[in-house]
Order: C-alpha cells, then sequence, then structure tokens
C-alpha cells in the first residue's frame, strides 16, 4: 500500500506564550476528501498557514509521499502539489483575472509572458468550474464570491494534489 500523499505527525506551533498548536496529526490519503473540525481557536487555520509555508512548525514531521519535507515557503508548498484557498481573498484588482490566475507562474516563452497560453490555460480553468465570469475581466469587478471561485482556480491551475480550503464556504454560499 503506497503511503499516504500528506501526512502530519505531532506539529507544535506558539506564538509567544500561546500555544496555537500542541501534538496535531493529520493523515492525507489519496483520493480522500477529509474535513477539519473544530471551534474557533482549536488551530486550524495555523495549521493550514503551517502546510502552505507561511508559518514554520516548532516541532513535528511533515511527509509527502511518505518522504518528510520542510515547507519553507509557499513556492515550496506548490511544488510539493499544495494548494490553499485561504479564508482571506487574495486578488490584485488591477490585474485581470488570467493575470491573477498566474500571479508568480506566468507561462513564457523566450523569457517573455505567452500571453495566450495564460489566457486560453485562464478561460479553461474557469469553463471546468463553471464559473459565471471571465478570464479578461479585472478582479476588481467581481464579487467576494467569484474572487473565491478565481481563487480556487488560481490552485487548479498550478495543478495541486492537495486542495485545501480554509473556511471559504461563507462567501460561497450564493452565487454571484
Amino acid at each position: 500500500m503506497p503511503p499516504s500523499l500528506l501526512t502530519l505527525t505531532d506539529i507544535r506551533k506558539s506564538f509567544g506564550g500561546i500555544r496555537a498548536l500542541e501534538r496535531a496529526n493529520l493523515d492525507l490519503p489519496r483520493g480522500a476528501v477529509t474535513a477539519l473540525v473544530g471551534e474557533n481557536g482549536a488551530g486550524k487555520s495555523t495549521l493550514v498557514k503551517i502546510l502552505s509555508g507561511v508559518y514554520q512548525p516548532d516541532a513535528g514531521e511533515i511527509h509527502v509521499d511518505g518522504t518528510a519535507v520542510r515547507i519553507a515557503g509557499p513556492q515550496v508548498a506548490r511544488a510539493l502539489g499544495i494548494g490553499v484557498v485561504h479564508q482571506e481573498c487574495l486578488a490584485f484588482d488591477n490585474l485581470s483575472v488570467a493575470e491573477n490566475l498566474f500571479v508568480n507562474a506566468q507561462p513564457t516563452w523566450h523569457g517573455l509572458v505567452n500571453w495566450r497560453v495564460l489566457r486560453a490555460r485562464a478561460a479553461t480553468v474557469l469553463r471546468d468550474l463553471d464559473a459565471d465570469f471571465d478570464a479578461d475581466m479585472p478582479a476588481g469587478s467581481l464579487s467576494i464570491a467569484q474572487k473565491h471561485v478565481m481563487q480556487i482556480a488560481r490552485a487548479l491551475t498550478h495543478e495541486s494534489r492537495v486542495l485545501i480550503f480554509d473556511e471559504p464556504t461563507a462567501s460561497l454560499s450564493q452565487r454571484g
């Protein structure tokens, strides 16, 4: 039997004298949907930020495909196939939806952004999500719910093997 896609063992994280996580464990098998449920202050968002490379754990181990890893930053998380849709929506309102989807990962051709490929890939992922907006629209014209869909599309453009949602459901409750 192959190892789990992602395993966290005895993760600890403190902020000053406040312990946010104490011996947290999580096992994400391949092909499964897993929910992490707990009350406010239980450390769910802290755990997500550790998985996304925003925070470093004080102790514990993280394994991807059975191999110990250190997620030193968001780029490392993306390279490992970990995509996160954060609770706080990050959008660059002055850029198009397509440009937002490929921030820090633009397809290039001879060192220049390949705008044709960027727009085509953005249109494909938005169509796959049944998005009700266009890749060429300015992100600033989107509703909060649409910006969350855009964040999901961003994670999918990076071909994430693990997709983590940090409480986005409130904004997705109404279409538009």
